[in-house]
C-alpha cells in the first residue's frame, strides 16, 4: 500500500520493518515491538504485510505505558477514584474541613505532581521537606549536581516563612502536608491493588532492580520511534539493554540532532548516547531535501477548516493516482475543536480520523453539565418545595435536544418565565407536562441522580433532530456508561458521598472521556493530532493552527511545586515541554515533501495573530524557502449611508393606525430624539428582548415606586389631604412596608404574594428598604403643600386632538397617556410626573423642549408640558395649571421643589407656575410637530446627535452606529 516517497525518502517504519524481517524472519511473533502510538502499529504491519509472502504469528505491538501496566500487579485506576482516596487522606492530614467540590481542582494538581515524582523517581521526602526548618542542604542532595543544588537553595532563600504573608503561609501549610500525603496516599492505593501510571512504573523498576521480577521480560523488545523518556522509562531501557534483549530504533534526522542549539533534538541526543541505534537503511538525512513550504494566514480560526480542503484539491490535482496521493496526506490539527467544522468542510471522500474527539465538545455533555448546574443551583426552602435558577432552566430549555423532546412547551414555558419575571421557579411551574416535569425536580442523593440522568437521556437517543442520530446515539451511550461506571465504583468503594460531591466526581469523568472514530485505518486522508503522528510519515502534511500559543500548546497544568525546584530535582519544565513539541514538527516535516503551514492572523479574542515560532525558525535557520500567504473571503463594506425611510402608503397606514389608539407623550418624545427610532418602535414593534430582571433596574424600581404611592394613597383620592394625615402615614413603616410588598409581588414577581424565601435575598431586601426610603421622601415634601386634594391617581386619559397638516387640511389624532398624579393646591391643578432619574427640571425655551440634540432637548420636561396641554382640553382651563417634576432621588433630604424651570440667560431663571403662559407656543410648536409626523414627503430618518444613539436607543446596532 505505502510506497516510497522518493528514492531518497522511504517512511520509517518502512525501513524499521525491512531491518526487523530481515532479523527475525518467521520468528516475528517472539518479538515485542514498543512504539509511541497505536496507530503506527498499523503502519507497520501493513509494511510487515508487504515483506511476507505466507501467514505468520504477528509480533506483540505495545505502547511503553502498557508493556509497564501489563508487568505490574497493580491496577491503573480511573481519574476519579484516584481523587476520592487522595481527599480521603488529604483531610485526615490536613484537619480540615474542606469539601470535595473545593478540594477537587487542586487535587488534580496534587496527582499530577505525585505522578511526575515517580515517572522521574524523585525522592519526595526531600523535595517536600519543612521549608521553615530548612537552613542548608545536607547529604541526602549528594545525587544533585552543582547547579541543581543552587536553584534548590534559591528557592529556599526567596520563600520566607516567617513572613506575614497570607500566601506564603497558606501554601506552607499545605507544602507540610505533602509528603505525609503522598505516603499514606500510595499506601492506600496499594492495600486496593490500585496506583495512578507513574506508581505503576516506579514500583515496577524498582522490583526490577531489587531482582523481583527477572523472569517477566521474556523474548526480544524492539523500541521504534521513542522520544522524550522519564526516569522510570530509562530505567526500563537500562535493564533489557543489559539483559541484551533490546533493540533500539530512535527517529531523528541529523539537521537538529547535531546542532545543540536545536531543542528538538534535545531527548534524541541523549538516547543515542546511551541507548545506541540499530543500524538501518536510512540515511537519517531527510530533512535537506527539496520541499514545498507555504505558509498561510487565514482570517480566524474556524476559516482554517475552509482553507485545507482548497490545499487538499491543489496536491491532488497534479497526481495521477488521486486515491494513493489521499492516503499520503496527514491534516494535523494542533487544535481539537477544528474537528468537527474540518469535517464539515472535507469534500466526501475517505477520510480517517485517528484522534479521540472530546466528550466535552458535544452537545451530550453540554446537556448533562446543564442538567447538573440545574441541581448544584437549586434550592429547597423549610416548606420543601424545590426550586430552580431561571438561568439554569432558561439554558436547559433552550437546549436542541430538550426542545425535541418536549416541542413546543419549552418555548411556552419560556415565555412564560420572562413574562411573569420568574427567578426561582418552583417544581408545581412544570406540572402541564411529563416530560418537563420529569427533568424539573428536585434531586436529593446521588444514586436518584444517576436513575434522573438515566431516564432523561434513554428518552433522547431516538427523538427527531437535524442532528446525525447515530453519533448522538455512541455520545449517549458512553454517556450513561460512564455514569454507571462511577456509580459502581462508589459502591465497590463503600463510600458515603452527597450530591454536590458526587456532581463533582461526575463532571471530572465526564470530562476526560474522548470518543475514538473509526474507520479504514490506512486509507483516505488521516487526520490527527499532533501526538499521533509520531513515528509517521506523509508526502504531504497540512497542519492547522499553526499559531503561536497553540502550536506549542502551552503548559497548562496546575502544580504545587514551583520551577526552580521542578527544575533542581529534575522533574520536567517548560524548556522540556517546548523541547518536545519542536521533535514533534521537525520530524513531521523531515521526509514530506509538501508541507502547508496554516494559522489564524486575526488578533482579537485568544487569538494574537502570530504564526508559531517554528515558522520563524525554518525562514531564517533552514536552507528551505518558505513561502507566505493570505487566505481570505473577499469582503466589500459599502459606504455607511444614512438610512432613510420613506413613508409609503402602507406605512402611512401604521401611522394612521397608531394615531387611532393614540400617541403617548413618551413616543412623541422617541419622534423629536430620533424619528427613525419612533419608526423601529411605534410603527414595526419591534421589540427589545425581553429578559427576566434579576437585578431591580430603573424602569421595575420606577414602576415599584409608583404602585406603591398608588396604594398608599388611594383611600384618599377626592379627599383633602393635611398634615397631619401625611406625617401620620409617613410614620406608619409596617403600612408602607406592606405595600412595597405587595408592589414588588405585582411588579417584580408578577405574583398576589411575595416568595418565601424573599426575606433572604438580601440584594432584593436593600432595594425594598430604598423605596421605603423613597416613599418617605415623597411624603416629606408632600406635607410642605398640604392641604391639598388628591384628584387624580395613576389615571388613563385618550382624548382627541385637532392640527392642521401641511397642506393645510385639518386632521385628527388621538394623544393618551397615564397622569401619575393630579393634585389641586390652593386651587391651582398641579400635574405630577414622577421621575426615578437624574434632576433635569430645567428647559431652554419651548424651542428646546422640540429640538432633537440631546443637550437641548428635555423630555422629562417636554411630557409633563404635553400631559398640561392634555388635562386642560379634558377639563377645561378655568384653573391654573402647573407643572411638576418629582425627581424622588433629591426629595428626601434637604429643601427641594417640583417646579419645572425656564433659564431665560445664564444669570436669570424661573419657576414655571402657570402653565398657561407657554401654552400656545407650545401648542403651535406641537402642531408644527405633527405636521411633519403625518407629512408624507418627510421620510424618517436618523437623528444627527450620535449622543442620543449611545445613550437612549436600543437600535443602534441595526444603524450601525
Amino acid at each position: 500500500m505505502y510506497k516510497s516517497f522518493s528514492m531518497s525518502c522511504t517512511p520509517f517504519l518502512q525501513n524499521i520493518a525491512v531491518d526487523l524481517w530481515n532479523r527475525f524472519g518467521t520468528q516475528l511473533s517472539d518479538l515485542t515491538i514498543v512504539l509511541p502510538t497505536r496507530r503506527a502499529k498499523l503502519y507497520l504491519t501493513e509494511y510487515f504485510a508487504q515483506l511476507i509472502e505466507k501467514p505468520i504469528w504477528q509480533p506483540t505491538y505495545m505502547t511503553i505505558e502498557e508493556l509497564m501496566a501489563s508487568n505490574s500487579s497493580l491496577k491503573l485506576a480511573d481519574t476519579y477514584q484516584l481523587l476520592i482516596e487522595l481527599y480521603k487522606v488529604y483531610i485526615k492530614h490536613k484537619q480540615s474541613g474542606e469539601t470535595f467540590d473545593h478540594f477537587y481542582f487542586w487535587g488534580e494538581a496534587m496527582l499530577a505532581d505525585f505522578d511526575s515524582i515517580d515517572k522521574y523517581r524523585i525522592n519526595a521526602k526531600s523535595l517536600f521537606q519543612n521549608l521553615a526548618d530548612q537552613k542548608e542542604l545536607s547529604g541526602d542532595f549528594s545525587f544533585l549536581d552543582e547547579e541543581q543544588i543552587q536553584l534548590i537553595q534559591s528557592f529556599w532563600q526567596s520563600f520566607n516563612p516567617n513572613l506575614k504573608d497570607s500566601i506564603q503561609q497558606r501554601f506552607l501549610e499545605i507544602w507540610n502536608v505533602l509528603y505525609p500525603v503522598y505516603a499514606d496516599f500510595k499506601n492506600s492505593l496499594r492495600d486496593k491493588g490500585i496506583a495512578y501510571e507513574g506508581m505503576i512504573s516506579r514500583r515496577l523498576v524498582e522490583d526490577m532492580e531489587e531482582g523481583k521480577i527477572s523472569e517477566t521480560f521474556n523474548g526480544m523488545f524492539a523500541f521504534i520511534g521513542l522520544n522524550a523518556l522519564n526516569e522510570c522509562e530509562k530505567s526500563l531501557l537500562r535493564f533489557l539493554k543489559k539483559q541484551q534483549k533490546a533493540l533500539f530504533y530512535w527517529d531523528y534526522d541529523k539537521y537538529y540532532t547535531t546542532d545543540v542549539q536545536q531543542e528538538a533534538g534535545q531527548f534524541i541526543r541523549k538516547n543515542i548516547r546511551e541507548f545506541s541505534p540499530e543500524k538501518v537503511k536510512d540515511s537519517f538525512q531527510s530533512f535537506k531535501l527539496p520541499k514545498d513550504i507555504r505558509a498561510i494566514a487565514s482570517t480566524g480560526e474556524v476559516m482554517q477548516a475552509k482553507v485545507a480542503p482548497l490545499l487538499l484539491e491543489e496536491l491532488k490535482s497534479a497526481q495521477k493516482d488521486k486515491a494513493e496521493e489521499a492516503a499520503r496526506t496527514a491534516i494535523v490539527l494542533s487544535n481539537e475543536n477544528l474537528l468537527m467544522p474540518l469535517l464539515y468542510a472535507l469534500p466526501d471522500e475517505d477520510v480517517n480520523v485517528t484522534m479521540g474527539y472530546p466528550f466535552s465538545h458535544t452537545a451530550v455533555f453540554s446537556l448533562s453539565d446543564l442538567l447538573i448546574q440545574l441541581q448544584r443551583n437549586s434550592k429547597t426552602p423549610k416548606n420543601g418545595n424545590v426550586s430552580f435558577y431561571h438561568k439554569d432552566v432558561q439554558a436547559v430549555l433552550s437546549h436542541p435536544y430538550i426542545k425535541g423532546l418536549t416541542g413546543s412547551t419549552s418555548d411556552s414555558l419560556l415565555q412564560n418565565i420572562v413574562k411573569n419575571n420568574r427567578v426561582y421557579i418552583g417544581e408545581k411551574f412544570f406540572e402541564q407536562n411529563s416530560s418537563v416535569q420529569q427533568i424539573f425536580r428536585g434531586i436529593s442523593d446521588y444514586t436518584s441522580m444517576i436513575d434522573y440522568l438515566s431516564a432523561i437521556f434513554n428518552q433522547l437517543v431516538d427523538i427527531k433532530l437535524e442532528d446525525d442520530t447515530a453519533l448522538r446515539k455512541e455520545y449517549i451511550y458512553y454517556f450513561l456508561s460512564s455514569i454507571h461506571k462511577l456509580k459502581k465504583a462508589i459502591n465497590d468503594e463503600k463510600l458515603t458521598i452527597g450530591l454536590p460531591v458526587f456532581l463533582s466526581l461526575l463532571h471530572i469523568s465526564l470530562r476526560n472521556i474522548r470518543i475514538p472514530f473509526t474507520g479504514e485505518p490506512l486509507s483516505g486522508i488521516q487526520v490527527m493530532g499532533v501526538l499521533e503522528t509520531r513515528a509517521l510519515d506523509f508526502k504531504n502534511v497540512i497542519i492547522l493552527s499553526f499559531s503561536e500559543g497553540v502550536f506549542p500548546a502551552p503548559i497548562s497544568s496546575a502544580s504545587f511545586i514551583p520551577h526552580n525546584l521542578r527544575k533542581g530535582f529534575g522533574l520536567p519544565v517548560i524548556e522540556e515541554h517546548e523541547a518536545m513539541y519542536a521533535y514533534n514538527f521537525y520530524r513531521l516535516v523531515q521526509r514530506a515533501k509538501n508541507v502547508r503551514l496554516i494559522y489564524s492572523a486575526r488578533t482579537d479574542g485568544s487569538d494574537i495573530g502570530e504564526p508559531s515560532r517554528y515558522l520563524y525558525q525554518l525562514k531564517m535557520e533552514s536552507e528551505h524557502t518558505v513561502k507566505e500567504e493570505t487566505f481570505s473571503y473577499s469582503i466589500t463594506i459599502d459606504k455607511k449611508e444614512p438610512i432613510v425611510i420613506e413613508k409609503s402608503k402602507e406605512l402611512l397606514g401604521k401611522l394612521e393606525s397608531r394615531a387611532t389608539a393614540g400617541l403617548s407623550p413618551s413616543a412623541i418624545s422617541t419622534y423629536i430624539a430620533c424619528p427613525l427610532q419612533f419608526y423601529f418602535k411605534y410603527l414595526l414593534a419591534i421589540k427589545e428582548q425581553d429578559e427576566v430582571e434579576e437585578d431591580v433596574n430603573m424602569v421595575l424600581f420606577g414602576n415599584i415606586l409608583h404602585h406603591t404611592i398608588e396604594k398608599l394613597y388611594h383611600p384618599y383620592l377626592n379627599k383633602a389631604l393635611g398634615r397631619e394625615t401625611i406625617y401620620s402615614l409617613s410614620r406608619d413603616t409596617d403600612r408602607i412596608k406592606a405595600a412595597v410588598n405587595v408592589s414588588f409581588a405585582e411588579v417584580y414577581y408578577c405574583s398576589d404574594s411575595l416568595p418565601d424565601d424573599f426575606e433572604q435575598n438580601g440584594r432584593l431586601s436593600i432595594i425594598r428598604d430604598m423605596v421605603m426610603r423613597y416613599v418617605r421622601g415623597i411624603l416629606k415634601y408632600d406635607m410642605t403643600k398640604t392641604p391639598f386634594v388628591l384628584k387624580m391617581l395613576e389615571n388613563e386619559i385618550k382624548l382627541p386632538y385637532v392640527f392642521f397638516t401641511a397642506n393645510g387640511k385639518q386632521k385628527e389624532i388621538y394623544l393618551k397617556g397615564i397622569l401619575d398624579r393630579v393634585d389641586e393646591v390652593n386651587g391651582n391643578m398641579h400635574i405630577v410626573d414622577y421621575k426615578t432619574g437624574k434632576n433635569k427640571r430645567e428647559f431652554k425655551g419651548v424651542d428646546a423642549l422640540f429640538s432633537d440634540s440631546n443637550d437641548e432637548q428635555n423630555g422629562a420636561v417636554f411630557q409633563t408640558f404635553l400631559y398640561a396641554l392634555m388635562y386642560e382640553k379634558e377639563n377645561g382651563t378655568s384653573k391654573l395649571v402647573v407643572p411638576t417634576l418629582y425627581f424622588i432621588r433629591d426629595m428626601y433630604g434637604g429643601d427641594y421643589s417640583a417646579k419645572v424651570i425656564e433659564r431665560k440667560s445664564r444669570s436669570v431663571q424661573e419657576e414655571v407656575s402657570d402653565f398657561s403662559f407657554y401654552r400656545n407656543e407650545f401648542t403651535q410648536r406641537f402642531d408644527r410637530l405633527l405636521s411633519d409626523l403625518f407629512d408624507a414627503e418627510q421620510p424618517f430618518v436618523q437623528t444627527n446627535d450620535t449622543q442620543i444613539c449611545a445613550t437612549r436607543c436600543p437600535f443602534k446596532i441595526i444603524c450601525n452606529r
